[in-house]
């Protein structure tokens, strides 16, 4: 039996295992040691998603290879096993049984989804308006910004066969952060109950690519993260921002 939460866009898979009893300061639930997380992520790596499947795994996998390097998440390096689950149902329950149950993960972390493409060309879309939460890496706009130059310069490092412009792979980043957000925020008490309690209570939390003004915002009972949005119009060349962030709330 399976239980699973939103974070950001993607998912946080959790066994429903017993967890183990708090003792000292520390508490941990399988899939946790004092110097290792296994997490997992059953991903389309075939079949008909595989062209945004296997650039956002390989994202995944990259941004866990540079937190171990930078000493892991609380002294934790991860662990990190990807299956391939060819965008089939039944393949993915399967590979996420397998990395429960064979592999032991403390959680399953991934996305799911992708964005559909509409070629109408740059002129026909001038005057487009739309609401938007990340920036667009491509948009001449963020040339210069701090953020999508750490993250061109992080896919060049660590996933260099992916396109920057990919949204699947500008989600899988964001994501990736998300989920280490919620397992610093954990400390030394992982268990999986305080995942589900840590990722369900974030305040306010910003994360590397968001828009300026747009936060995530949680609750137990209220797991969409985006509470705050912005407009932006297409001027044939740009997204330029319109307004102040809206507000959900």
């Amino acid at each position: 039996m399976y239980k699973s939460f939103s974070l950001g866009l993607g998912c946080i898979l959790l066994s429903t295992v017993p967890a183990v009893p708090l003792h000292a300061q520390k508490a941990y639930d399988p899939g946790v040691s004092d110097k290792e997380i296994k997490l997992g992520q059953s991903t389309p790596l075939s079949g008909p998603a595989s062209a945004f499947g296997a650039g956002a795994g390989r994202v995944v996998i990259g941004y866990f290879e540079m937190i171990n390097e930078q000493g892991g998440i609380n002294g934790h390096k991860i662990s990190f096993t990807q299956l391939d689950n060819a965008y089939s149902a039944p393949k993915a329950v399967e590979q996420s049984r397998k990395l429960v149950e064979d592999v032991e993960v403390f959680a399953e972390v991934g996305t799911i989804g992708t964005v559909p493409n509409v070629a109408i060309g740059l002129e026909a879309s001038k005057g487009l308006v739309t609401t938007q939460f990340l920036k667009q890496p491509g948009d001449p706009v963020w040339t210069n910004d701090d953020e999508v130059l750490a993250y061109k310069k992080f896919l060049r490092k660590y996933a260099p066969s992916t396109n920057p412009d990919d949204y699947s792979v500008l989600v899988a980043y964001m994501n990736v952060h998300g989920v280490t957000l919620a397992l610093k925020k954990c400390g030394e008490e992982l268990t999986r109950t305080n995942l589900i309690r840590q990722a369900t209570s974030l305040q306010g939390d910003r994360l590397p690519m968001m828009l300026p003004g747009v936060t995530i915002t949680t609750k137990p009972d209220d797991n969409t993260p985006f509470k705050t949005l912005r407009i932006a119009s297409f001027d044939g060349v740009s997204w330029a921002l319109v307004g102040d962030p809206l507000s959900a709330d």
